[in-house]
């Protein structure tokens, strides 16, 4: 993502408290949980963090400890969807250099 890493993080955060999950924050990371009390067929705990590639280029990673796989998804579209990501065949299409910074190299 282009976003921030405070951003990233704000944004996950928003999303999964709509989902109805709790947000623990620690050492930049974020650890999802259900809500105390609710023990449902849809539990699911999930752990994010955010790395930088370069001062504009993000990556997310989660990491599911436990829970449903499908809810799993759901939050990785979810999140695709609303933190600026690029689809992977976008990266792949994309040209690593520009013609002018080809021709200056060679």
């Amino acid at each position: 993502s282009n976003l921030s890493q405070v951003e990233l993080l704000e944004r996950i955060e928003n999303i999964v408290t709509a989902m109805g999950y709790c947000v623990q924050k620690k050492n930049g990371r974020l650890k999802v949980v259900m809500q105390k009390g609710q023990k449902s067929p849809g539990s699911l705990c999930v752990a994010a963090e955010v790395f930088e590639i370069s001062p504009s280029l993000y990556v997310v990673e989660l990491r599911k400890s436990f829970g449903d796989s499908s809810i799993y998804r759901q939050l990785c579209k979810m999140l695709s969807n609303n933190l600026g990501a690029s689809g992977s065949q976008d990266l792949l299409t994309q040209p690593l250099l520009s013609a002018e910074a080809v021709s200056n190299v060679c």
